[in-house]
């Protein structure tokens, strides 16, 4: 939903992206490209919606650093750990897939 019109103008699951039916993980390459089709910046980024059917999103993305490590070890994706991804500048929220 952006600010200036109150209007939703992007919903976009990553497996659209990626082609990957149920492509899960993080969605840095998902936002970077959403945000430069809606010509804004992450600092535009006021609200952040999560969900994951397998663990709690939030408490997962509360420490940067160790999901940085565990990406440099390989265990998970390399954008976990990146702005893009984690979006420290925006309120967090987390949606039941089932509602989703």
């Amino acid at each position: 939903c952006r600010r200036r019109t109150g209007h939703v103008e992007m919903i976009w699951a990553k497996e659209r992206m990626s082609r990957r039916k149920h492509d899960g993980g993080d969605v840095a390459e998902l936002l970077q490209e959403a945000l430069t089709r809606l010509e804004v910046s992450l600092d535009d980024v006021a609200r952040v919606v999560s969900n994951n059917h397998h663990f709690r999103v939030l408490p997962y993305e509360k420490n940067p650093a160790q999901l940085r490590w565990s990406a440099a070890l390989g265990h998970v994706e390399g954008g976990v750990g990146s702005a893009y991804n984690l979006l420290p500048g925006a309120q967090h929220m987390e949606l039941s897939h089932h509602l989703a």
